[in-house]
């Protein structure tokens, strides 16, 4: 055959070929053929839970399973009522069963559900090739974990975890907020963001930047924690619920063993943002029944004592005194101590000036301290300083308590004006002139030194007069001057209506209402100084929008805004007046809020 062939003269090539084409009709190439079969074989969509009970706050994953098919799209998100389900990734998985070929896509979401109870994930379609498919309802229980119960999260490679000491606590009880990084590994967090908190009835006190790490043993695994402490307080009495707090984090993603090359050599870091559980805080109300009328919202256990320098001064003499409060509890509620001086014309006193250190306030469970220092001024013979007094409540023993300092010795004597020194130093000059000079006559000066003798007779000239002395000279020069001056005035004229209309125009736009509504913005409450230009601004505008409205004012209202007038002037005007970039306290919010409502109602 092949002689033949070669009688017939085809070419070797065109043999080769030809073998070539009949091989690959017969054995397909196996791609082609899998791509072949896959078309064939049958499509599934598929929602399945990871674990089916999930920790209230903690997020758990939700897949879509999509198998021998690609969907045109998924859901980014997926409504369901209870819980907030986001997409979070996919992934495409392929595998040969029963000699066919399967190619598998993995849709992965995150599922958050900060109440307890039993939720359902509804059924989700996708459209695969033009045809729809549905996944089945999936049922989900989210359960309020035990604080201590760290084993639950042993399977994930990372997660937070918000702490309180107490969750029984009084209003403005100061309580430590201990927040919690795990990561899986020794040493694998390598950042961790500052904690992000949303709107709460919590003030929460700034987290510091320093944190504390080690490695510790979950269920098992070896874990990397960064912890990060802080304290907050309630502003108002009820149920309330702290978190979730949310921190970005970096995870070293440690690499495989099988890995080869320089990759061996070399880790990676991932970008990962972690939520934490939710806590329910019981907040009790103050009790009204024996409050102290001079009480701020203290809370806590606290001790007084007081120190003066010097003590032994004459009537009008300053003393300076500092009174200091040491205990465990809020700090930032803390009041001047009120001077009980009693007669007040036996005393002048100053503004109280405070002084904080950062690294010695209190977070509910270690002690703090803070000093305020006055000065006072006997206007008489005393024998002793006051004492100095502050209210508080006690958690402990839920009542209220008044502190009071000793008081201190002083010796107080009269001073004593100095003899008059005229009377005598003019007698002394009298008796002086007296004995030393004579009044005969008036003395003549004597020449004894040399002189210089001139001989010539002196030629006198008139003195030419300057030409800036003459009238003409000054024409020109003012003639330039005059027309500048008119420019430059004409330009500082137009400029100054600019701003005035400007100043007029924002004034008019700012009315008392809008500004009464900003006045719980996050800039307005950042700092006191900003709150407080807030409030007095919203006065300003109130007096320009009803002129004759203060007057109609009741006696009450009147005196509320006198007050917290000079409580803002005392803040911008007086040397002690306290840390202004620190956030208002809540009763400071709450009274001058009150002042802003009173007025407004009276208003209608």
């Amino acid at each position: 055959m092949i002689s033949s062939l070669v009688q017939w003269n085809i070419p070797r090539s065109f043999l080769i070929t030809s073998c070539m084409i009949v091989v690959c009709g017969l054995f397909p190439a196996p791609e082609l053929y899998a791509q072949a079969q896959a078309t064939v074989a049958t499509v599934s969509v598929e929602g399945k839970l990871l674990g089916r009970r999930v920790a209230a706050g903690q997020a758990g994953t939700f897949i879509i399973h999509v198998a021998n098919g690609r969907p045109d799209d998924v859901p980014r998100e997926i409504k369901a009522d209870g819980l907030t389900i986001h997409f979070q990734g996919d992934d495409m998985q392929g595998r040969i069963l029963n000699g066919v070929q399967q190619v598998d896509h993995y849709y992965y979401y995150t599922v958050v559900g900060n109440d307890a109870g039993s939720f359902t994930i509804p059924a989700i379609t996708v459209k695969i090739r033009g045809t729809d498919y549905a996944t089945q309802p999936v049922e989900l229980a989210i359960y309020q974990p035990s604080d201590d119960d760290l084993s639950l999260n042993a399977s994930k490679p990372y997660f937070l975890k918000l702490g309180l000491l107490q969750t029984d606590v009084y209003e403005h009880q100061m309580i430590p907020v201990e927040i919690s990084v795990y990561s899986r590994g020794r040493g694998t967090l390598r950042e961790v963001s500052q904690p992000k908190l949303g709107d709460s009835e919590f003030v929460i006190k700034p987290f510091p930047r320093a944190q504390t790490t080690e490695t510790m043993d979950i269920d098992g695994f070896e874990y990397t924690r960064a912890k990060i402490a802080s304290s907050a307080f309630a502003l108002r009495s009820g149920e309330h619920k702290l978190g979730p707090v949310e921190i970005d984090s970096r995870i070293e993603q440690s690499t495989s063993s099988r890995s080869r090359g320089l990759r061996a050599f070399f880790s990676t870091t991932e970008a990962v943002t972690m939520a934490s559980n939710v806590i329910a805080v019981n907040v009790k109300p103050l009790p009204k029944e024996g409050q102290p009328a001079e009480f701020a919202d203290t809370v806590g256990r606290f001790e007084i004592s007081a120190i003066a320098s010097p003590t032994d001064v004459k009537v009008g003499d300053p003393i300076s005194v500092d009174v200091v409060i040491n205990g465990v509890g809020n700090f930032d509620n803390v009041p001047v101590p009120t001077f009980q001086s009693g007669d007040a014309k036996l005393w002048r006193t100053y503004e109280a000036r405070r002084n904080q250190d950062p690294t010695q306030t209190s977070d509910g469970v270690t002690s703090g301290r803070v000093t305020f220092t006055q000065i006072v001024i006997p206007q008489g013979q005393v024998t002793e300083l006051p004492s100095f007094t502050m209210s508080y409540f006690d958690p402990q023993s839920a009542s209220y308590q008044t502190l009071r300092s000793d008081p201190i010795p002083l010796t107080v004597a009269v001073d004593t004006p100095a003899p008059s020194l005229a009377g005598s130093t003019a007698l002394n000059n009298a008796g002086a002139a007296g004995a030393s000079y004579s009044t005969s006559g008036k003395p003549t000066a004597t020449l004894t030194d040399i002189l210089t003798i001139k001989t010539r007779k002196p030629s006198w000239t008139k003195q030419a007069t300057e030409l800036s002395e003459r009238w003409y000279f000054w024409i020109p020069q003012i003639l330039p001057a005059a027309v500048v001056l008119l420019l430059v005035g004409g330009a500082a004229t137009r400029f100054a209506r600019k701003r005035i209309g400007a100043r007029r125009t924002e004034e008019q736009q700012a009315s008392f209402l809008s500004l009464r509504k900003s006045l719980n913005s996050a800039p307005v409450l950042a700092s006191r100084a900003a709150f407080y230009q807030q409030v007095q601004r919203c006065l300003d505008a109130w007096r320009r929008e009803n002129a004759e409205a203060e007057t109609r004012l009741p006696m009450a209202i009147a005196s509320r805004v006198t007050e917290l007038e000079q409580h803002i002037h005392g803040l911008f005007y007086s040397g002690a007046a306290g840390d202004r970039s620190s956030p208002p306290t809540g009763s400071e919010i709450e009274q001058a809020g009150g002042t802003l409502d009173q007025i407004s109602a009276n208003l209608r």
